[in-house]
């Protein structure tokens, strides 16, 4: 019986004939830009992004039908204390965040695989006077496909944090990964 039988897609993930799911799993970085005014100056890395130099993101990702998937990613980075976080300097503390998101494929399967990403999550900042909290994400991203089982992903998502100042707190901030 054909019907039983595992077959390659594109991005080489085996999967069950008839079937147009499957896993995608990821280690990667992350950078957090958390200077208080996420939509300003964006790429005055030296100040403002808190990168570690090891992997820092782990994700699992699960196609779903119609071009989606459901993404799960955990995330671990520090704030130094010679960076803006906040609009202050001089604060140092650990960071960590669990998302959900939902991503929508707005490309053809091969090389370049655009998409937008939407979800929600929950932040622990140890920087903050409320460490814990909730966000909404938004962003968009891209896979690069080497092979039918290597790839490279860039996303980057603006994380609006779920307070009474919804969408202006200053609990927003950007996380950008690969």
């Amino acid at each position: 019986d054909n019907r039983s039988k595992n077959t390659r897609t594109k991005s080489g993930t085996i999967k069950r004939r008839g079937s147009d799911t499957y896993w995608i799993i990821g280690v990667g970085g992350n950078v957090v830009d958390d200077d208080g005014n996420p939509f300003k100056k964006l790429f005055s890395a030296p100040l403002r992004w808190n990168v570690r130099p090891y992997p820092t993101r782990l994700t699992v990702e699960r196609s779903l039908k119609n071009s989606f998937s459901l993404e799960s990613a955990f995330n671990f980075n520090t704030y130094k204390p010679i960076k803006i976080i906040n609009n202050e300097v001089g604060r140092a503390g650990i960071f960590l965040s669990l998302d959900v998101n939902l991503k929508n494929s707005i490309g053809r399967d091969g090389f370049f695989n655009p998409y937008i990403v939407y979800g929600a999550g929950g932040t622990f900042r140890t920087v903050r006077i409320i460490p814990i909290g909730g966000n909404l994400n938004i962003g968009f991203g891209f896979n690069l496909w080497f092979s039918h089982s290597f790839g490279i992903n860039f996303q980057s998502i603006a994380k609006f944090a779920v307070s009474t100042r919804f969408p202006r707190s200053s609990g927003n901030y950007l996380q950008h990964s690969t």
